[in-house]
């Protein structure tokens, strides 16, 4: 499994006619890559949530907090889809638009199935109000980012949220062990577009990283849609 210093080296060798040795440059831009695509939906960064809705409840928010019921996880960063089930059935639920929900919502006493949903104010709010307790099924983007609490911009000095350290070289993820390839195109291109200020190179550095994003995307749809592959006859 790839790790931090296994990215940093790539990125390092890419722009060693530069002569860049500074680590915790590269880590900004490692980091960066990893933020700009951190709501992308890949195979691995993709989840699903059950939550149970309420009678006559249409708001739904993060799981545990003040004013809503629970609605979504505490690493959700975008939802895909929502399904309801019904009995030992599940049917998808419409998306629509903030303006679109305003027109249709009839107030909390309009009661039904739950047909549509729209995203607001961090909340997920259906339509029309649920008239039971049904399981709702989030298929969502989640949060598997760098564990960066805050970085000084004057070093970019990385600081690990969970006990205040610098992040090692040995930290790893899915981003890392997955995406590797993905994520040092893009710092890549960062570096060489933010820093050295080399356009040619820099597109150069982008066709890359768009040919890695299309194989990533490729990849996902052979992980999330598995089964043999049948020939035209």
């Amino acid at each position: 499994m790839s790790d931090w210093r296994t990215a940093k080296r790539i990125v390092q060798e890419r722009l060693a006619r530069y002569g860049t040795s500074d680590p915790d440059t590269i880590s900004r831009a490692l980091a960066e890559a990893i933020r700009f695509y951190s709501r992308h939906n890949f195979w691995f960064n993709e989840e699903s949530y059950d939550f149970d809705t309420t009678d006559g409840t249409p708001n739904y928010g993060e799981e545990s907090s003040a004013g809503a019921e629970d609605g979504y996880p505490s690493n959700f960063l975008k939802a895909i889809k929502l399904s309801l089930q019904v009995s030992s059935s599940w049917y998808d639920i419409d998306n629509i638009s903030m303006p679109e929900y305003r027109r249709l919502f009839l107030g909390a006493s309009y009661k039904g199935y739950p047909e549509r949903w729209t995203w607001y104010a961090k909340e997920i709010l259906l339509e029309p109000t649920p008239n039971s307790a049904y399981t709702v099924r989030l298929d969502y983007t989640k949060d598997i980012g760098i564990p960066v609490d805050s970085y000084d911009s004057s070093n970019w000095s990385f600081t690990d949220s969970t006990d205040g350290t610098t992040i090692s070289d040995g930290w790893t993820n899915d981003w890392l062990s997955e995406a590797l390839d993905l994520v040092t195109a893009r710092a890549s291109w960062w570096l060489l577009t933010n820093v050295f200020r080399n356009t040619e190179l820099g597109m150069l550095a982008k066709a890359e990283e768009t040919q890695q994003l299309d194989e990533l995307f490729i990849d996902s749809e052979h992980s999330q849609f598995p089964g043999p592959v049948r020939p035209w006859v």
